[in-house]
């Protein structure tokens, strides 16, 4: 077993490498078993760039982002700009204190996703507010600071935390969130 799911790797190495000056859209991999073509998902990090984020979230040109892309429970991609920050207020004892936050986002598509995926996912956001417009559904929750929405059969949470300003946090959001359907 563990050898044919090492050949099966090789092999998608082999036909996606061979294949990649061909491939019509970047971080897709195309492969042919019996004549028949299969589409892998797009990887996340790829469906929209740092400088398009970058654009949308003011964040300037000089500053770079520390991209990761991990595999937890679904491949996800997660930036964070260390040179970028706001301050967020939080308040310790009777105080109010300015607390340096840096900038960070995060996607994680999930694949194959239904309705009742979404429910079950959106159910812990305490303050939802229901989005029109944006893919199948969508919903922002200003606490999480987090879109998630159904879109061509995946649903993707986008966390997005560049402001202290929530409402900044949700247009931006669904900014990012129009380019990543766009590219899906």
């Amino acid at each position: 077993m563990k050898h044919s799911i090492l050949l099966f790797a090789l092999l998608v190495l082999i036909f996606s490498c061979s294949d990649s000056a061909n491939s019509e859209t970047a971080g897709e991999v195309r492969i042919e078993i019996d004549g028949t073509e299969v589409t892998e998902e797009k990887i996340p990090c790829d469906l929209i760039s740092e400088a398009e984020i970058k654009s949308i979230c003011g964040i300037p040109d000089s500053i770079n982002a520390k991209i990761e892309m991990e595999e937890r429970t679904y491949t996800s991609c997660f930036y964070v700009w260390d040179d970028f920050t706001y301050n967020r207020v939080m308040q310790v004892g009777d105080m109010d204190v300015d607390i340096a936050t840096r900038a960070k986002m995060s996607i994680v598509p999930v694949k194959n996703a239904t309705e009742q995926m979404f429910e079950t996912s959106t159910s812990v956001y305490k303050d939802g507010e229901a989005i029109s417009g944006i893919g199948d559904r969508a919903m922002w929750g200003n606490q999480m600071s987090q879109l998630t929405f159904l879109s061509k059969g995946q649903m993707i949470h986008l966390h997005l935390d560049v402001s202290a300003d929530k409402e900044a946090n949700k247009e931006m959001a669904l900014e990012i969130a129009a380019v990543l359907i766009k590219n899906l």
